[in-house]
Protein backbone atom coordinates (compact mmCIF):
# COMPACT_ATOMS: atom_id res chain seq x y z
CA UNK A 1 0.00 0.00 0.00
CA UNK A 2 1.31 3.50 -0.83
CA UNK A 3 0.31 6.66 0.66
CA UNK A 4 0.85 9.80 -0.03
CA UNK A 5 -0.31 13.52 -0.25
CA UNK A 6 -1.32 16.81 -2.14
CA UNK A 7 -1.05 19.13 0.25
CA UNK A 8 -0.53 23.29 0.61
CA UNK A 9 2.92 23.71 1.73
CA UNK A 10 4.38 27.00 1.35
CA UNK A 11 6.75 27.57 -1.35
CA UNK A 12 6.88 24.00 -2.27
CA UNK A 13 5.67 24.33 -5.63
CA UNK A 14 3.35 22.33 -7.40
CA UNK A 15 6.08 19.97 -8.83
CA UNK A 16 7.47 19.40 -5.30
CA UNK A 17 3.33 18.13 -4.64
CA UNK A 18 2.96 16.20 -7.43
CA UNK A 19 6.10 14.03 -7.27
CA UNK A 20 5.26 11.52 -4.52
CA UNK A 21 1.76 10.56 -7.06
CA UNK A 22 4.69 10.43 -9.80
CA UNK A 23 6.83 8.06 -8.16
CA UNK A 24 4.01 6.05 -6.88
CA UNK A 25 1.89 5.64 -10.00
CA UNK A 26 4.80 4.90 -12.19
CA UNK A 27 6.51 2.23 -8.90
CA UNK A 28 2.82 0.45 -9.94
CA UNK A 29 3.03 0.61 -13.41
CA UNK A 30 6.46 -0.75 -13.78
CA UNK A 31 5.30 -3.93 -11.51
CA UNK A 32 2.54 -4.51 -13.88
CA UNK A 33 4.66 -4.06 -17.22
CA UNK A 34 6.77 -7.09 -15.17
CA UNK A 35 3.89 -9.31 -15.48
CA UNK A 36 4.51 -10.76 -11.70
CA UNK A 37 1.86 -12.82 -9.69
CA UNK A 38 1.12 -10.97 -7.12
CA UNK A 39 -0.04 -12.29 -3.89
CA UNK A 40 -1.16 -9.21 -2.22
CA UNK A 41 -3.21 -6.40 -3.75
CA UNK A 42 -1.45 -3.09 -4.63
CA UNK A 43 -3.32 0.11 -4.25
CA UNK A 44 -2.86 4.03 -3.80
CA UNK A 45 -4.21 6.75 -1.22
CA UNK A 46 -3.91 9.94 -1.98
CA UNK A 47 -4.37 12.17 1.64
CA UNK A 48 -4.89 15.97 1.27
CA UNK A 49 -5.02 17.85 4.27
CA UNK A 50 -1.92 16.39 5.72
CA UNK A 51 -0.59 19.59 7.17
CA UNK A 52 -2.54 21.70 9.72
CA UNK A 53 -3.71 24.07 7.55
CA UNK A 54 -7.49 24.93 6.24
CA UNK A 55 -9.07 23.30 9.10
CA UNK A 56 -5.96 23.66 11.34
CA UNK A 57 -5.69 20.16 12.06
CA UNK A 58 -3.06 17.91 10.58
CA UNK A 59 -3.51 14.07 8.83
CA UNK A 60 -7.23 14.82 8.10
CA UNK A 61 -7.68 12.18 5.73
CA UNK A 62 -5.38 9.25 7.24
CA UNK A 63 -7.40 10.10 10.54
CA UNK A 64 -10.41 9.53 9.10
CA UNK A 65 -9.93 6.91 7.15
CA UNK A 66 -8.78 4.62 10.53
CA UNK A 67 -11.81 5.92 12.82
CA UNK A 68 -9.96 8.54 14.58
CA UNK A 69 -11.78 11.87 13.74
CA UNK A 70 -14.54 12.69 16.60
CA UNK A 71 -17.04 14.42 16.49
CA UNK A 72 -15.83 17.97 17.68
CA UNK A 73 -13.59 17.58 14.55
CA UNK A 74 -16.15 17.58 12.23
CA UNK A 75 -17.18 21.02 13.50
CA UNK A 76 -13.37 22.44 12.77
CA UNK A 77 -13.58 25.26 10.28
CA UNK A 78 -11.57 27.02 8.23
CA UNK A 79 -11.17 31.12 7.47
CA UNK A 80 -13.75 31.38 6.12
CA UNK A 81 -16.23 30.00 8.88
CA UNK A 82 -17.25 26.77 6.31
CA UNK A 83 -17.19 23.79 8.74
CA UNK A 84 -15.06 19.95 8.10
CA UNK A 85 -18.40 18.62 8.44
CA UNK A 86 -19.88 20.65 5.65
CA UNK A 87 -16.99 20.20 3.45
CA UNK A 88 -16.90 16.46 3.76
CA UNK A 89 -20.72 15.90 3.17
CA UNK A 90 -19.77 18.71 -0.22
CA UNK A 91 -17.74 15.96 -1.56
CA UNK A 92 -19.92 12.65 -0.80
CA UNK A 93 -17.16 11.53 1.46
CA UNK A 94 -19.66 10.18 4.25
CA UNK A 95 -19.82 11.58 8.18
CA UNK A 96 -17.57 9.53 11.28
CA UNK A 97 -20.60 6.82 10.56
CA UNK A 98 -18.84 5.64 7.92
CA UNK A 99 -15.66 6.08 9.49
CA UNK A 100 -13.15 4.06 9.72
CA UNK A 101 -12.53 2.64 6.00
CA UNK A 102 -9.71 0.37 7.25
CA UNK A 103 -10.14 -1.75 10.01
CA UNK A 104 -7.22 -3.37 12.41
CA UNK A 105 -4.85 -5.43 9.69
CA UNK A 106 -6.72 -4.24 6.75
CA UNK A 107 -3.50 -3.57 5.15
CA UNK A 108 -0.32 -5.73 5.12
CA UNK A 109 2.14 -2.88 4.62
CA UNK A 110 1.53 0.94 4.10
CA UNK A 111 4.46 2.54 2.39
CA UNK A 112 4.28 6.47 2.69
CA UNK A 113 5.93 9.08 -0.04
CA UNK A 114 6.72 12.53 1.17
CA UNK A 115 8.47 15.40 -0.90
CA UNK A 116 11.79 16.81 1.08
CA UNK A 117 10.78 20.14 1.48
CA UNK A 118 14.23 20.76 3.50
CA UNK A 119 16.97 19.66 1.15
CA UNK A 120 18.57 17.46 3.05
CA UNK A 121 18.69 14.73 0.37
CA UNK A 122 20.15 17.97 -2.42
CA UNK A 123 22.73 17.92 0.75
CA UNK A 124 23.93 14.31 0.07
CA UNK A 125 23.11 14.52 -3.66
CA UNK A 126 20.48 11.32 -3.51
CA UNK A 127 17.06 11.09 -5.00
CA UNK A 128 15.36 9.13 -2.32
CA UNK A 129 15.91 7.81 1.54
CA UNK A 130 13.79 5.98 4.14
CA UNK A 131 12.73 7.66 7.29
CA UNK A 132 13.44 5.44 10.48
CA UNK A 133 11.79 7.08 13.08
CA UNK A 134 9.28 10.31 13.13
CA UNK A 135 9.53 11.60 16.37
CA UNK A 136 7.02 12.60 19.23
CA UNK A 137 6.76 15.56 20.31
CA UNK A 138 5.48 16.89 24.02
CA UNK A 139 4.35 20.61 23.87
CA UNK A 140 4.13 23.27 26.74
CA UNK A 141 2.16 26.13 26.75
CA UNK A 142 4.19 28.46 28.86
CA UNK A 143 3.57 31.78 30.65
CA UNK A 144 5.73 34.66 32.15
CA UNK A 145 4.74 37.18 34.00
CA UNK A 146 6.22 39.97 35.73
CA UNK A 147 6.72 43.53 36.16
CA UNK A 148 8.06 46.42 34.15
CA UNK A 149 10.82 48.12 35.58
CA UNK A 150 13.04 49.18 32.97
CA UNK A 151 13.63 50.94 29.84
CA UNK A 152 15.60 50.54 26.33
CA UNK A 153 18.45 53.10 29.01
CA UNK A 154 18.94 50.95 31.19
CA UNK A 155 21.94 49.07 31.49
CA UNK A 156 21.53 45.15 30.22
CA UNK A 157 22.92 43.98 33.17
CA UNK A 158 20.56 45.89 35.44
CA UNK A 159 17.78 43.89 33.71
CA UNK A 160 15.74 41.53 34.87
CA UNK A 161 12.05 39.80 33.85
CA UNK A 162 10.19 38.24 31.47
CA UNK A 163 12.25 39.00 28.13
CA UNK A 164 15.57 37.99 29.76
CA UNK A 165 13.16 34.82 31.08
CA UNK A 166 11.67 33.97 27.72
CA UNK A 167 15.62 34.48 25.98
CA UNK A 168 17.26 31.83 27.97
CA UNK A 169 14.45 29.12 27.74
CA UNK A 170 15.08 29.59 24.36
CA UNK A 171 18.75 29.08 24.47
CA UNK A 172 18.53 26.29 26.82
CA UNK A 173 16.17 24.17 24.12
CA UNK A 174 18.36 24.95 21.40
CA UNK A 175 21.30 23.84 23.17
CA UNK A 176 18.81 20.51 24.40
CA UNK A 177 18.33 19.59 20.52
CA UNK A 178 21.72 20.37 19.42
CA UNK A 179 23.74 18.11 22.13
CA UNK A 180 21.05 15.34 21.52
CA UNK A 181 20.64 15.77 17.61
CA UNK A 182 16.69 16.22 18.22
CA UNK A 183 13.50 18.40 16.66
CA UNK A 184 11.71 21.64 18.70
CA UNK A 185 11.54 25.55 18.42
CA UNK A 186 9.63 27.98 19.94
CA UNK A 187 6.12 29.03 18.43
CA UNK A 188 2.63 30.79 18.87
CA UNK A 189 4.55 33.97 21.09
CA UNK A 190 2.58 36.67 22.13
CA UNK A 191 4.37 39.84 23.78
CA UNK A 192 2.35 42.51 25.94
CA UNK A 193 1.92 45.36 26.06
CA UNK A 194 3.36 46.08 22.40
CA UNK A 195 5.10 48.92 23.23
CA UNK A 196 8.40 50.37 21.40
CA UNK A 197 11.01 50.50 23.93
CA UNK A 198 9.15 48.92 26.83
CA UNK A 199 9.60 45.50 28.01
CA UNK A 200 7.39 42.86 28.13
CA UNK A 201 5.84 42.36 31.18
CA UNK A 202 3.66 39.08 30.15
CA UNK A 203 4.90 36.85 27.40
CA UNK A 204 3.18 32.77 26.66
CA UNK A 205 4.28 30.55 24.02
CA UNK A 206 4.52 27.17 23.27
CA UNK A 207 7.58 25.15 23.73
CA UNK A 208 8.28 22.10 21.51
CA UNK A 209 11.00 18.99 22.29
CA UNK A 210 10.84 15.87 20.45
CA UNK A 211 12.85 12.64 20.83
CA UNK A 212 11.83 9.20 18.94
CA UNK A 213 13.41 8.22 22.84
CA UNK A 214 10.57 8.10 25.17
CA UNK A 215 12.67 7.84 28.00
CA UNK A 216 15.36 10.26 26.72
CA UNK A 217 12.48 12.79 26.03
CA UNK A 218 11.23 12.32 29.75
CA UNK A 219 14.73 12.66 31.01
CA UNK A 220 15.33 16.37 28.86
CA UNK A 221 12.03 17.40 29.79
CA UNK A 222 11.94 16.89 33.48
CA UNK A 223 15.50 18.68 33.19
CA UNK A 224 14.22 21.63 31.18
CA UNK A 225 11.47 21.84 34.11
CA UNK A 226 13.94 22.57 36.72
CA UNK A 227 16.01 25.15 34.03
CA UNK A 228 12.23 26.82 33.72
CA UNK A 229 12.03 26.67 37.85
CA UNK A 230 15.62 28.28 37.98
CA UNK A 231 15.26 31.04 35.44
CA UNK A 232 11.90 32.00 37.53
CA UNK A 233 13.68 32.59 40.39
CA UNK A 234 17.26 34.36 38.66
CA UNK A 235 14.38 37.25 37.03
CA UNK A 236 12.33 37.69 39.39
CA UNK A 237 9.24 36.38 37.61
CA UNK A 238 6.16 33.87 37.56
CA UNK A 239 6.58 31.05 35.32
CA UNK A 240 3.69 29.14 35.11
CA UNK A 241 3.03 25.75 32.64
CA UNK A 242 -0.56 26.06 31.44
CA UNK A 243 -0.92 22.78 29.78
CA UNK A 244 0.92 19.84 28.54
CA UNK A 245 0.42 17.97 25.64
CA UNK A 246 2.15 14.75 23.74
CA UNK A 247 2.10 11.95 21.45
CA UNK A 248 4.63 8.88 20.92
CA UNK A 249 7.26 8.57 18.24
CA UNK A 250 6.57 6.22 15.39
CA UNK A 251 9.21 4.00 14.77
CA UNK A 252 8.86 2.47 10.86
CA UNK A 253 9.28 -1.23 10.18
CA UNK A 254 13.17 -2.68 10.29
CA UNK A 255 12.22 -4.85 7.50
CA UNK A 256 10.83 -2.72 4.88
CA UNK A 257 14.44 -0.70 5.41
CA UNK A 258 16.67 -3.80 5.04
CA UNK A 259 14.38 -4.32 1.84
CA UNK A 260 15.56 -0.94 0.69
CA UNK A 261 19.24 -0.79 1.49
CA UNK A 262 18.85 -3.40 -1.29
CA UNK A 263 17.22 -1.62 -3.66
CA UNK A 264 19.54 1.26 -3.11
CA UNK A 265 22.99 -0.63 -3.72
CA UNK A 266 21.29 -2.40 -6.51
CA UNK A 267 20.66 1.26 -8.11
CA UNK A 268 23.72 2.83 -6.71
CA UNK A 269 22.63 5.31 -3.88
CA UNK A 270 24.01 5.40 -0.95
CA UNK A 271 21.27 4.29 1.75
CA UNK A 272 20.33 6.85 4.44
CA UNK A 273 18.10 6.43 6.80
CA UNK A 274 16.91 9.86 8.84
CA UNK A 275 14.75 10.54 11.49
CA UNK A 276 11.86 13.51 11.05
CA UNK A 277 10.23 15.90 13.43
CA UNK A 278 6.78 15.57 12.07
CA UNK A 279 4.41 12.79 12.56
CA UNK A 280 2.34 12.15 9.74
CA UNK A 281 -0.33 9.63 7.75
CA UNK A 282 1.96 6.77 8.88
CA UNK A 283 1.19 7.19 12.25
CA UNK A 284 -2.28 6.82 11.76
CA UNK A 285 -2.58 4.17 9.15
CA UNK A 286 -0.11 2.17 11.73
CA UNK A 287 -3.40 1.28 13.36
CA UNK A 288 -4.77 -0.99 10.49
CA UNK A 289 -1.17 -2.14 8.93
CA UNK A 290 0.89 -4.70 9.75
CA UNK A 291 4.47 -2.54 8.98
CA UNK A 292 4.24 0.89 7.89
CA UNK A 293 7.62 2.64 5.99
CA UNK A 294 8.34 5.94 4.77
CA UNK A 295 10.53 7.44 1.89
CA UNK A 296 11.48 11.01 1.08
CA UNK A 297 11.81 12.18 -2.16
CA UNK A 298 13.83 15.22 -3.42
CA UNK A 299 14.90 17.14 -6.17
CA UNK A 300 18.52 18.55 -7.15
CA UNK A 301 18.20 21.70 -5.91
CA UNK A 302 15.73 21.45 -2.99
CA UNK A 303 12.33 22.45 -2.77
CA UNK A 304 10.38 24.85 -5.23
CA UNK A 305 11.94 23.73 -8.52
CA UNK A 306 11.14 24.96 -11.56
CA UNK A 307 9.97 22.74 -14.29
CA UNK A 308 13.15 22.67 -15.71
CA UNK A 309 14.98 21.92 -12.96
CA UNK A 310 13.45 18.85 -12.05
CA UNK A 311 16.07 15.64 -12.85
CA UNK A 312 14.31 13.11 -14.39
CA UNK A 313 16.59 10.58 -13.76
CA UNK A 314 16.11 11.02 -10.08
CA UNK A 315 12.77 10.24 -10.36
CA UNK A 316 13.45 7.15 -12.55
CA UNK A 317 15.81 5.85 -9.98
CA UNK A 318 12.97 6.60 -6.91
CA UNK A 319 10.68 4.56 -9.30
CA UNK A 320 13.06 1.57 -9.22
CA UNK A 321 13.75 1.48 -5.62
CA UNK A 322 10.05 1.85 -4.53
CA UNK A 323 8.84 -0.72 -7.16
CA UNK A 324 11.70 -2.91 -5.93
CA UNK A 325 10.44 -2.52 -2.67
CA UNK A 326 6.98 -3.07 -3.29
CA UNK A 327 8.17 -6.35 -5.31
CA UNK A 328 9.18 -7.85 -1.74
CA UNK A 329 6.17 -7.37 -0.24
CA UNK A 330 3.56 -8.40 -3.06
CA UNK A 331 5.28 -11.33 -5.17
CA UNK A 332 5.49 -14.50 -4.60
Amino acid sequence: MLGIHLDTMPFSGKYSSSLPMVVAIGAINKLVEENLYLKRTVGLIIFRGTSPTRFSRGCIGSRGAVGELNERDLYLSDKNGVLLQDEIIKRSLGLSSSFPTFFRDDIHTFLELESDFSGFLSKYNIPICMVKHQQGPVILKISIIGQIQYTCCTPFELIKGPLNAFTKISNQLYKIMKENNLFGGIYEVNMEPKVMGVFPNRINFNLDLRSPDLKLRSELLNNLKSFIGKISREENCQIDILNQTSSSPHIFSDKLIEISKKAFIKYNIKPITIDTGILSNSRWMSLVSQETGMALLGYKKGNSPKKEEINENDIILSINVISEILKERVSL
